[in-house]
């Protein structure tokens, strides 16, 4: 971890890497820097830049019931195998949850996909 911006048996043809973690029965955490985000920086070396960090429940998690204050804006996501409402914050904080049932796993609508930290594509927190 202390030298992660170092080159990497296989960082040649990696497409997308991210540092995967079990921090415990409940959550995974996904670690993604600046080189390997989604979205665009303005930086040219993105390198040393944290993207995000995800926590991905391991189990099921219902937010049918969950109100988000008015700072939260809700975005609706269409992606290839499953579409969610996400729910952000100006600092940075992102909710998603499910708006359909996934493929894959038990989800099912109104489940958490994941909580996410870090700076939005056009957000007033992007470096």
């Amino acid at each position: 971890m202390s030298e992660y911006t170092k080159p990497y048996p296989g960082d040649a043809i990696a497409k997308k890497p991210v540092f995967t973690y079990k921090l415990s029965d409940q959550w995974d955490m996904l670690v993604y820097f600046g080189k390997y985000c989604f979205h665009e920086h303005p930086h040219e070396s993105t390198a040393n830049i944290l993207c995000s960090i995800d926590l991905i429940p391991r189990k099921r998690i219902s937010f049918t019931s969950v109100q988000f204050p008015p700072v939260f804006r809700k975005t609706h996501v269409d992606a290839v195998d499953a579409a969610w409402d996400e729910y952000s914050d100006a600092s940075g904080l992102r909710y998603e949850v499910y708006t359909t049932k996934t493929p894959y796993g038990d989800n099912h609508p109104g489940d958490l996909n994941r909580i996410s930290y870090g700076p939005t594509p056009n957000g007033p927190n992007h470096h």
